[in-house]
C-alpha cells in the first residue's frame, strides 16, 4: 500500500514529465512516440542509447533500432538492440 507522500510524488513526477531512474534520480521524460532519429533515450545507472532507426509502428506500438553510445558500466561500448516500446510509455531524455 502507498503512502500519501509517494502517490503524490507519482502524481508530481507526472505532471511534469518526470521519471525515475535507479542510481540517476529524477529525469526528464517525454512518451516514447515523441523520440525521433538521432535522439537518445536514457536507462537505469544513467546507460545511454542512440536512436538510429524507427523499424515499425503500430497503433499501439513503436519499434526503434538503437545503438548503445554507454552502457550500464559507464564503459564506451557499442552495441545494437530493437527496442519494442508502447508508444505512451514514459522515456528518459538522454
Amino acid at each position: 500500500m502507498r503512502t500519501l507522500v509517494e502517490k503524490l510524488n507519482r502524481q508530481r513526477r507526472k505532471e511534469q514529465n518526470l521519471i525515475h531512474l535507479q542510481g540517476v534520480g529524477e529525469v526528464l521524460a517525454k512518451p516514447a512516440k515523441d523520440f525521433k532519429i538521432g535522439e537518445k533515450f536514457m536507462w537505469n545507472t544513467g546507460a545511454t542509447s542512440e536512436i538510429i532507426a524507427i523499424i515499425k509502428e503500430t497503433k499501439a506500438f513503436i519499434t526503434f533500432k538503437t545503438k548503445t553510445t554507454k552502457d550500464l558500466f559507464g564503459k564506451d561500448e557499442i552495441k545494437y538492440w530493437e527496442r519494442k516500446l508502447k508508444k505512451d510509455r514514459l522515456v528518459g531524455i538522454g
